[in-house]
């Protein structure tokens, strides 16, 4: 069967770069991104079974300036079907990024990620993806901050073709 086109969605967190960031610590995993994609298009085709999920997503951080710690890793992470929390859902992508050794460091960081869902999965109508952000820092030094732009897109299609 010819492929199909089946959604195309975007979650925008923070739409530009803000001065006042939002702390990154290891006390928690912030919940930046969230996508329902569409696949009822393709249920009871024959390709259900061939669905394919593309994700990306940009987030940027920032390494203020007189920090004296030792740079701390930013960590990425995208679930399947989760409820909003990272331990729920089913992890299908995560990325260490290190912030670097510079006293000012802007980071932007891209990810791109795919997914092959089952067919059962296809046949819900709707495959929840989301993108959580966290670092190895200690809470309250503010050793990293979040501060924009973050995106998260999707795409779905399927078959073979």
């Amino acid at each position: 069967m010819a492929v199909q086109f089946l959604d195309m969605r975007m979650s925008e967190h923070i739409a530009v770069a803000t001065e006042d960031g939002v702390e990154l610590n290891n006390g928690s995993a912030l919940f930046i991104g969230d996508l329902g994609i569409q696949t009822l298009a393709a249920v009871g085709t024959p390709n259900q079974g061939d669905v394919r999920i593309w994700l990306s997503g940009t987030v940027t951080v920032l390494r203020p300036g007189g920090v004296q710690t030792p740079p701390p890793d930013v960590k990425l992470f995208i679930t399947r079907n989760g409820d909003g929390t990272l331990s729920s859902g089913t992890l299908i992508y995560n990325m260490t990024f290190n912030s670097g050794t510079e006293i000012l460091t802007v980071s932007p960081i891209s990810i791109t990620a795919c997914d092959f869902p089952s067919a059962s999965l296809v046949a819900a109508g709707q495959i929840r993806y989301t993108l959580f952000i966290t670092s190895a820092s200690p809470p309250g030094t503010g050793d990293l901050f979040l501060i924009g732009p973050v995106a998260f897109n999707g795409i779905a299609c399927a078959g073979s073709n």
